[in-house]
């Protein structure tokens, strides 16, 4: 009896070590796909940008930034997160499960009907924008040819959602392919024609890019073989829309509440360097946030009851990626924090030296923010109510404190009251999880080394601002304690049997 005991134990031991193995495997794999993804279309993006800015000189590369600007907002509303819905739902729906078929067909339904909307949209409203918005009666064609770029972006942001889901990380390299080297081919040419032709290309590059993975979906391993056909029901297009309705109210409230709180910095200095301070500390916290938000998108679909089958169910899932997502943004956010004074001497000059506390700040609620999303996730699967609860908490709280701080703290200020309301948001987050039964044990202990050694490296790295003069001494304290939470959490992934077993030999003392 007691032989069968441990015959189990060491069962159970190593069927949890090839989960963890097989999802470091997973994370590393298409976290890094997802990165090459996204250098490929943002670096063909930028270059793109860059010749037809060139080519079409500052007036017509104007109109088609101001007007693919307005597109993209109505996309993003008509829209209402079809990406996330996508990548969500795929973790109920794997490709080789009998639903999966109902859910494609589910999700291709709602992202047509949001692209029409979307399209509806910007074809109706293209006279007033013009003339009540943008006061420029030049625009209305433009705006018009726009209302085609709004569906596109419609439909390649759920593709994208779709292949993130269901990990596809080929066909993810092949979407970014088409979409940056046409871009890279089509807008520097059609700059040389006008705004119009600039905004109809950028369409047609994303509905190519769309159409490509539909042409070979098959040899993609999107649409499942024919043996493998079994119908199954699927979501609901209900499920759908109610999920992407709490999508829809979450960027409705971090953009009002985010505009609001830059209205505010620029209301209160009438010369505008606060803004720019500002605008310097968030470039600072969407550097910070890069890497381990691949990695909760690559997870998110993880986080279903139905991935206990090849990953060791959500709840591992969840501590995971919540401890790799808290490594990654407090070595960048704090070794970033260290050096901070001289990146902004060296990069941006010393006009915008007094950028330092904004930005200490900001990469403090990047770590805080980032830290927490995978438990985010995790809730909007098992409590969607009390997700879009706590996302409109967020959005009051944003405004509240940025109206107590801003006027006399200015980028400052902001950058407190971004820092409190994700404090906020991180711990409603954790209690609404206990609440429903879905806190794994361990999530608790790394969130306290997110919260305490983040707030500790801000007030630091704050002092080391406000007192020049002991600046040396608070930067030696602050490698100390950046070197103790990289310590603590190298400790805590070994006792997980998180780390590759180099490290975890290393941290034995090579035993």
């Amino acid at each position: 009896m007691l032989n069968a005991e441990a015959e189990s134990v060491n069962m159970e031991g190593g069927s949890q070590s090839i989960h963890s193995r097989s999802l470091r495997n997973l994370l590393a794999r298409g976290g890094s796909t997802l990165g090459v993804a996204v250098a490929i279309e943002r670096g063909c993006g930028f270059l793109a940008n860059l010749f037809a800015a060139r080519a079409a000189g500052p007036q017509t590369f104007g109109a088609y930034s101001v007007v693919l600007a307005t597109a993209g907002t109505i996309a993003n509303y008509a829209g209402a997160g079809i990406g996330s819905t996508a990548n969500r739902f795929s973790g109920e729906y794997p490709i080789a499960s009998q639903g999966y078929r109902g859910f494609l067909r589910t999700i291709m339904l709602v992202s047509l009907g949001s692209a029409l909307l979307g399209a509806g949209l910007m074809l109706a409203g293209a006279g007033p924008f013009a003339r009540v918005l943008l006061r420029n009666d030049a625009l209305v064609n433009v705006l018009r040819i726009a209302a085609l770029s709004a569906g596109a972006l419609i439909l390649l942001e759920c593709c994208r959602g779709l292949l993130i889901g269901q990990h596809k990380f080929q066909a993810l390299i092949l979407l970014s392919l088409v979409s940056g080297v046409g871009m890279l081919l089509i807008l520097p040419a059609a700059a040389h024609v006008g705004a119009g032709a600039m905004i109809g290309g950028h369409a047609s590059v994303a509905l190519v890019a769309v159409a490509v993975c539909a042409m070979f979906s098959r040899r993609l391993g999107i649409v499942p073989a024919i043996h493998k056909a079994e119908e199954g029901r699927g979501p609901g297009v209900s499920s759908i829309l109610k999920f992407g309705l709490v999508q829809f109210g979450a960027v409705v409230g971090i953009n009002i509440a985010s505009w609001w709180l830059a209205s505010l910095v620029a209301r209160s200095d009438t010369s505008l360097v606060q803004m720019g301070m500002y605008a310097v500390a968030n470039q600072f916290r969407g550097l910070a946030s890069i890497m381990p938000g691949l990695l909760s998108q690559i997870s998110y679909p993880l986080l279903t009851a139905e991935s206990w089958r090849d990953y060791g169910g959500p709840e591992r899932v969840l501590l995971v990626n919540t401890f790799l997502a808290t490594a990654l943004v407090m070595v960048f956010a704090c070794g970033a924090t260290i050096v901070l004074p001289w990146i902004l001497l060296l990069l941006y000059g010393a006009s915008y030296t007094s950028a330092e506390t904004p930005a200490v700040i900001a990469l403090g609620t990047a770590t805080i923010h980032m830290s927490s999303v995978p438990a985010a996730y995790r809730l909007s699967i098992v409590n969607l109510r009390a997700t879009g609860a706590i996302n409109m908490a967020w959005a009051v709280v944003v405004v509240s404190f940025g109206i107590l701080f801003v006027p006399a703290a200015g980028a400052t200020g902001a950058a407190a009251a971004f820092l409190i309301a994700h404090l906020f948001t991180q711990c409603a987050v954790l209690i609404a999880l206990r609440q429903s039964h879905s806190l794994p044990k361990g999530i608790l202990q790394l969130s306290v080394v997110s919260i305490f050694g983040t707030l500790l490296f801000v007030l630091g790295a704050y002092f080391r601002a406000v007192g020049p003069t002991h600046r040396s001494v608070i930067t030696g304290a602050l490698m100390g304690l950046l070197l103790l939470l990289i310590f603590v959490l190298l400790r805590f992934g070994q006792k997980q049997e998180w780390l590759p077993k180099i490290c975890r030999r290393a941290l034995r003392g090579g035993s």
